[in-house]
């Protein structure tokens, strides 16, 4: 951080145009002194680039500023998939992440467990990374505990990312990441046509808009989503038909972001 205030007072002197993107709402929600004096130390003319509304309103609430800001939203960088197959058989829900606590392992396989402990019949499928030893027995444990309810994939990339969104209704993101910003995962399953579960962190609710169920961080995300769950396997059909509407309704938001890309890259 501090060679960043530095590279702005520096440009600042030189009076170079400056800009600085924001990818972190950890500064926001718990301002810090360092990042006001990169504020004073780049001034006024210091352009801000804020991933979403949301982002540029607490982060002027935060440290008592106007900036000169404009909002640059990662849906520039995910297309929508067209590629698509209306799905047979029960609600299925999905996870992809780096699996730790931080990022909702814990709490999805809770969920999993409490849906099937009040007889909602589902499945779950579960992607990408485990670091942590103790994770790795987590999910070895639930895969055998749940049997068919639950599979784990493993890292996923490329094509095999594709399939996992596709193979799912439902995409639940119980993330507590206090880095946690415009997570490109939830565009990634938007742009395939799933609903999404998450908490109100960061950017998501704007993300997420009408296409799902948002937790507030204080409540009981296990058992609202579990409800939410318990409403979609009964409309499951109406759901699934509907997916295709919502790759459109994400194909209008990547448009729009990708023409503001293009005017600040240019």
């Amino acid at each position: 951080m501090a060679y960043i205030i530095f590279l702005a007072a520096l440009a600042r002197v030189c009076s170079y145009p400056t800009v600085l993107h924001h990818h972190s709402f950890a500064y926001i929600d718990r301002p810090r002194a360092l990042l006001r004096l990169l504020l004073r130390a780049g001034g006024p003319a210091l352009t801000h680039v804020f991933l979403c509304p949301i982002m540029s309103t607490k982060f002027a609430s935060a440290y008592g500023v106007e900036p000169k800001a404009c909002i640059l939203s990662n849906s520039a960088f995910v297309e929508p998939d067209w590629d698509f197959q209306t799905l047979t058989g029960p609600l299925t829900i999905g996870l992809l992440s780096n699996l730790t606590k931080e990022k909702g392992l814990h709490t999805f396989l809770e969920l999993v467990r409490s849906a099937r402990i009040q007889g909602l019949g589902m499945k779950a499928i579960l992607a990408g990374p485990i670091a942590g030893e103790a994770d790795r027995k987590l999910v070895e444990d639930a895969t055998r505990d749940l049997r068919d309810a639950l599979e784990y994939r493993g890292p996923l990339y490329g094509s095999s990312k594709n399939t996992f969104y596709r193979d799912i209704d439902i995409f639940v993101f119980p993330t507590q990441y206090s880095h946690e910003a415009e997570p490109t995962v939830v565009f990634e399953a938007l742009s395939a046509g799933n609903l999404i579960i998450a908490f109100d962190r960061g950017c998501i609710t704007s993300q997420v808009g009408t296409n799902g169920l948002i937790v507030p961080t204080d409540s009981n995300f296990v058992q609202d989503s579990v409800d939410y769950l318990r409403q979609a396997a009964g409309q499951l059909t109406n759901l699934r038909g509907e997916r295709r509407s919502c790759i459109d309704a994400y194909g209008a938001v990547h448009s729009s972001s990708s023409a503001i890309a293009k005017q600040l890259f240019s």
